[in-house]
């Protein structure tokens, strides 16, 4: 993921839209700033 995009996703069969997914900044234990990631699971009904 790339910082300051804002994406959204949609599963490739249609059904709802999920907006406005951004990277979260994350911090190591030992002080050092990156870039963390997300993990979207699907279900269902």
């Amino acid at each position: 993921m790339t910082p300051g995009v804002v994406y959204q996703v949609r599963m490739a069969g249609g059904g709802q839209t999920v907006p406005d997914i951004t990277p979260a900044e994350c911090e190591t234990q030992g002080g050092k700033r990156y870039w963390g990631s997300w993990l979207l699971v699907f279900s269902r009904p």
